[in-house]
């Protein structure tokens, strides 16, 4: 039996958690943040069973710098699989003007609250991973051979089954509906009576998911890159229709970079020799790179720079505006022969050690996102899979179909259990407040699209903005924070602080054009750590 957002009695649950729900808050600051402080809430494993293990999640809590603050704001940076205690850490206080104590926590399956584990240390996860990187399983070529795609499947299948064995029973346990059970306690240890939430990428299919499972406890939430919960909970290839304008957002980013300088793009027109466009270089670098591999010397390690590496640098660092100098610059190097900045940042974005220490979010991205989804990939058998990876590299992203297509492989065989709770919808439950949405013009893994259909469902039924507001940000990069605007984060302190809803149809620019000049002071995170995913994760 699969549960469906179960009913579950107070009674149950007060038997269980009822006496330890209490948070005791101890100073963990360092020299960036000295007023930091820890805690953990136990929770059951299992909300259905009253006897059920208890796991630790851990929370931490940054006070606004102006006390008495005005209320206390819960946050989900995304992945699946990102953590929590890291961007209230380092989301800058100013943008809620200093006046709001923020809350954040490592999800169950995550970080330092109870996680998943597939290997049993950490020199065991890095051989694990420098063996696939060996091998060639974390990037899957275009041209694979059999062999290859064989080999690929193997490690997907094993690595659900390490999954399952140094993680037990918790790796049936961590769907989305379980985070939002331990959110609700979270709300009820702060003694909040109504939840404030903000959350990126896969955070908004956590607020989405919260806010229908329990409508009357939701205060004020704002959800910025938003997936669409349908295609989330549906199969693995209804979410990669999340990349529809990944190459559109190429696409705009190369044709900004041609109409300024060449000192301020070198990939512009403007300087090229030939009179290629931005976006044709890069095609061309990644497309020549395939017959002509770059050989790089520099390093500690030599490296051979392929077309896949470059492919993903590109996937990658198109998230975020403060990226695309140095991808620009990575890619003109390598039009003239030269791959060593293609592989500084292609080992930025892949570090076994920091793999093995739990600092990148693979395993709990596979793992929550394969729980999460429908099992109805376990049907399809290897040479299906390839041909629909093939379709949607033909038909939604060019650049990212494989990349996440071939990565969520792992998910056809992954350990399934009958127990695991799920929450299909409905999407439109009433809510005290309307929520306010965040939407961007050219985001790569969380289209525009589907934060207007995020709206349309919360509204359906409802009068006209009762139950949702939108606000359109008109940047690039993934979620509103990638390209700032002093316009969206208006309207978010005002939303947020006040009650205030922003105007129908209110749209925002960012602050400065794609390669400025002048420095981009940021208030968000500069250069935060996201998964490439979502919200990013190989």
């Amino acid at each position: 039996m699969i549960f469906q957002v179960l009913l579950l009695s107070n009674l149950v649950l007060g038997i269980v958690i009822g006496e330890i729900n209490s948070l005791k808050w101890v100073n963990c600051g360092d020299e960036e943040v000295p007023t930091l402080e820890c805690s953990s809430l136990l929770v059951p494993m299992d909300y259905t069973n009253p006897s059920s293990k208890l796991i630790a999640i851990s929370i931490n809590r940054k006070p606004a710098p102006i006390q008495p603050a005005k209320l206390s704001l819960l946050f989900n940076p995304g992945g699946p699989g990102g953590s929590g205690l890291d961007i209230v850490k380092f989301f800058d206080s100013a943008h809620f003007n200093n006046v709001v104590d923020y809350i954040g926590f490592d999800p169950r399956g995550v970080g330092k609250s109870q996680a998943i584990a597939c290997s049993g240390s950490a020199t065991a996860a890095q051989t694990y991973y420098r063996d696939g990187a060996q091998f060639g399983v974390h990037h899957l070529s275009q041209s694979a051979s059999s062999e290859q795609v064989a080999v690929f499947a193997a490690y997907s299948e094993l690595t659900g089954q390490a999954c399952l064995k140094y993680s037990g029973e918790l790796i049936y346990h961590i769907s989305t509906p379980y985070v939002c059970r331990d959110m609700d306690e979270i709300r009820k240890a702060l003694g909040m009576k109504k939840l404030n939430y903000m959350g990126f990428s896969y955070g908004t299919i956590l607020g989405n998911t919260y806010a229908n499972m329990f409508p009357d406890n939701v205060g004020r939430m704002i959800i910025d890159g938003v997936v669409n919960p349908n295609q989330y909970y549906g199969s693995i290839f209804d979410f990669l229709n999340g990349l529809v304008d990944m190459d559109a957002t190429v696409e705009a980013v190369a044709n900004a970079c041609d109409k300024v300088t060449f000192q301020e793009c070198p990939l512009s027109k403007q300087g090229s020799v030939h009179g290629l466009t931005a976006l044709q270089t890069i095609t061309a670098v990644i497309e020549n790179l395939k017959s002509k591999p770059l050989l790089v010397n520099q390093t500690d390690i030599p490296v051979v720079v392929t077309s896949e590496m470059a492919a993903s640098v590109l996937f990658k660092n198109i998230y975020d505006s403060s990226y695309y100098p140095g991808l620009v610059s990575a890619f003109y190097q390598a039009s003239k022969g030269n791959g060593y900045l293609l592989s500084k940042l292609h080992t930025l974005s892949y570090n076994v050690t920091e793999l093995a220490n739990g600092k990148d979010i693979g395993d709990s991205y596979s793992a929550i996102v394969c729980t999460d989804t429908d099992d109805s990939t376990s049907k399809f058998s290897i040479d299906e899979w390839l041909q629909k990876v093939r379709h949607f590299e033909n038909t939604v992203s060019k650049i990212a179909s494989r990349q996440w297509g071939w990565k969520t492989l792992v998910c056809r065989t992954w350990p399934r259990s009958p127990k695991t709770e799920h929450y299909k919808g409905p999407w439109n439950k009433k809510f005290n407040f309307p929520i306010m949405i965040v939407g961007n013009t050219f985001d790569p893994v969380t289209p525009l699209k589907s934060a207007k259909q995020v709206y349309e469902m919360m509204n359906e039924g409802h009068e006209p903005d009762s139950n949702a507001v939108l606000v359109h940000h008109n940047g690039h990069g993934h979620c509103s924070g990638a390209q700032p605007s002093e316009c969206t984060r208006n309207y978010q302190v005002n939303y947020m602080l006040h009650g205030l809803l922003p105007p129908k149809n209110a749209v925002c620019q960012p602050d400065h054009p794609l390669f400025a000049s002048q420095k981009i002071e940021r208030l968000t995170v500069n250069r935060f750590k996201t998964p490439a995913f979502m919200g990013q994760s190989n």
